[in-house]
Formats: C-alpha cells, structure tokens, sequence
C-alpha cells in the first residue's frame, strides 16, 4: 500500500496527483496507509493537494490527520507555501483554519506565505492571509513584496486595507523598492493613498536618489513633478540625487530633468566639498563629465580647479579612478602648471586608493611617482610631452643631480 513506484510515487500520491478524489476517499480507509510519506525530496500528498489548488482533496487529507507543518527539502515549502504560491486562496484558508500558527512559516528562502503570494500578485490570498492575521509587520510584509516585483492589484488592494497614516509608516520601504524597480503605477498608488510619503527617507536616501542613482528617467520624472524640492534633499554625505546621478552613470536626460527642476543644483557640493564634475568623473561617465563642465565653467576653468576638503581636484579623480578619457579632457583644459601643480599636491587619499605604488627610485622620486601608479604616470607624461625613460631608468643609469630631471625642476621651480 505504501510502496514507491519508479516515479517516487505511493498509491495515494499518485491518486492525488492524477486528480482522483474517490479513489483518495478509498486508500485513506485502508489501515496501515501512510498518508505522510513523501517523496525524495519530502513533498506528501497534502503538498501535491495544495500546491495544485485541489481544495476537496485537501480536505480529505485533513480529515485524515495529515501533518500540515511538514517541509519539502525543496525550498523548506510547507503546503501553505505553495498553496500561497500559487494562488490558491481557498485552499490557504482551509490550512489556516487547521493550523493558524501556519502563516509565521517560513521557507529557506526566509520567506512566508503572505510574502509569496504578494511576490506572485495572487491578490485574493493577500487578502485572505492579512485577514487571518491583522499584524502591521504583515501589511509592511505584502506592500513591499508586491511593490519590489510590480503587482500593482496586490498594492492597491492592500493600501485600501488601510489608513493614510498607516500607509506611510509601514509603505516606505515598498515605495522605494517601487522606484528602484521602475513601477511609475505603484508609486502613483502610494501618492494618491499617502502624499507624504514622497518625503520619506531609508537612511537620509529618498525614493529620488534611489531612481538617479539607476537612472530610471519616467520614476525621476513623476517624483519631480509630485515633489520638485525634492531634488534640494541631501544624504547624509551631502550628497544630492544629481550627485548621485553623476557618479552611478545615470543618462544626460536624468540630469537635465533634476537641473530643469532645480538649477542651483549644479553648484551644491557634498559635505566633503565634492563637485558634480568629480562625482562624474568618479562615475565615469563622460558625456556628464562634459555636459557639467559646459555649465560650470568660466574663462578662469574654475571648475576643473574646484577642490574636496582634502584638496582633490578633477583632475586628482581623473588620475585615481584611471579614467583616461578625463584625464585627457583635463589635460587639454588646463594648463601645463596646473597639471604639475596637481601632481606635486596629490592628496594623500589619492595614494590611499592607487593600489601598489611604483618603486621609489633613490635620487629620482618626485611627487608624480610617489603618488600614482606607474601605468597611469606613463599616461600622464605621455600628455604631457614628456619622454617616460627619465622617470623609469634602470638603477645603473640614475642621475644623480636633480637639474637632470625635468620634471622635477619645474615642480621645484614652481615651489
């Protein structure tokens, strides 16, 4: 009665699975039946039961005493797990009536059956699970689930479950998970359930920074037009969502949008007094490189001059992040002094973050070797016009009177 064929199956699991309640009804009398046996990786026949929807079936089994807390080694699922999964809100009801305790189930992927049927848009069961448990960690639990993979009928069922206020407080995280995923309807949903809720922060980061930051131009478009002071919020490192439009690679019309709603954002620096042509350049992102420099700059190139509280210009950035496309845009910005200026000042954060230094030659160091690395200083005096082999000469060829290295007496010269 309980042998396994060669498909894994026992008698009544092959009943369950074939859809045979009659035949189900019959074996479960037959004494000595083992109504919890499973298969290799530990599904009964009560998980077949609810996984497939089969809500007769499942009440047979309970009847029977099936155990409904048994976990597949699949993914640790219970039948409430895949019953929730799938969708089947008639079935989930019956599991929680036989064993309410149920719904705090989770599988191994830490997730509940709230969480599942909210992830997979099964709106009813989302109903049917928040009423069997009127948590607020549940409702948090449903909107950010549904909000992170783009259910729009399981949040606007779930936000009409509740009040204006409860829906900012427990609906922020799932906000933001709706601007980074890129879903324009749910976020609409939460501002017409919860103006507010656009001002809301996830450690000093609004929804704004996180659709900047990934470049999501239609999110960053409707936050703008809900909110355009928005823009002005900064993190706790100062910095705002063009800050981080710059330096997460955001598109030029990212930009545009966050300069067209607040043009004084193009000369607000991070705390740290870094400018929106370093955090580019810490992006890499050239065309806003350019596009920031076309507006910030005057005749004087202050721009490419502006410096970070430790004294980092662009041009530093340029040389840490071995971002060759500025450095050459610098070098034909400044002038010859200003770039050996920049060299001989390399903040000590730079050498910080250039990895393995080249080897110090005796006689021969200057501020240019000690703090870059050698494939970038090969760059940088190769733009400079200068012939790389009075930098990296072999031991035996030193010179020993500085006058020989030109470099270094115009960076002595300028001192």
């Amino acid at each position: 009665m309980n042998v396994v064929d060669d498909d894994g199956y026992t008698l009544l699991r092959r009943a369950v699975k074939r859809r045979q309640a009659r035949v189900v009804a019959q074996l479960l009398a037959v004494e000595g039946i083992d109504i919890n046996a499973g298969d290799r990786f530990g599904d009964t026949a009560l998980h077949l039961a609810a996984a497939s929807g089969q809500a007769g079936i499942v009440d047979q089994l309970l009847a029977a005493g099936a155990n409904v807390c048994i976990a597949s080694s699949w993914f640790g699922d219970t039948p409430l797990h895949l019953a929730a999964r799938n969708g089947h809100h008639e079935v989930v009801a019956k599991l929680l009536i036989s064993h309410p305790r149920g719904i705090h189930s989770i599988n191994d992927l830490q997730l509940n059956a709230l969480q599942l049927a909210a992830q997979h848009g099964h709106t009813e069961t989302v109903v049917v699970l928040l009423t069997a448990r009127q948590n607020p960690d549940y409702f948090r639990d449903a909107l950010y689930e549904a909000a992170k993979e783009g259910k729009d009928e399981v949040v606007e069922r779930v936000l009409k479950m509740m009040s204006s206020d409860l829906a900012k407080s427990f609906g922020v995280k799932a906000f933001h998970a709706a601007a980074r995923g890129g879903h324009c309807n749910i976020l609409t949903l939460f501002l017409a359930a919860s103006p507010d809720i656009i001002h809301s922060a996830i450690d000093r980061h609004t929804a704004l920074h996180a659709a900047a930051h990934d470049g999501n131009d239609r999110v960053v478009a409707l936050l703008l037009a809900a909110s355009p002071d928005l823009s002005l919020k900064v993190t706790e490192k100062g910095w705002t969502a063009l800050h981080i439009a710059a330096f997460g690679g955001a598109s030029v019309n990212v930009a545009q949008m966050l300069l067209a709603a607040k043009p004084e954002l193009l000369r607000m620096r991070a705390k740290n007094n870094e400018t929106l042509l370093h955090a580019a350049i810490r992006g890499r992102n050239m065309q806003l490189v350019e596009m920031f420099w076309e507006r910030l700059d005057d005749d004087e190139h202050t721009a490419l001059r502006a410096e970070t509280s430790n004294g980092a210009t662009p041009f530093h950035f340029a040389l840490r992040h071995n971002f060759d496309e500025a450095i050459e845009f610098c070098q034909w910005k400044l002038s010859c002094d200003d770039i050996l200026r920049a060299l001989s000042t390399t903040p000590e954060s730079s050498k910080r973050f250039m990895g393995q230094f080249v080897p110090i030659l005796e006689q021969q160091c200057n501020p240019l070797l000690i703090a870059l690395h050698r494939d970038v200083a090969n760059t940088v005096i190769g733009y400079l016009g200068l012939d790389s082999r009075m930098f990296f000469r072999p031991a035996e060829e030193k010179e020993t009177s500085s006058s020989a290295n030109p470099l270094r007496v115009v960076l002595e010269s300028s001192s």
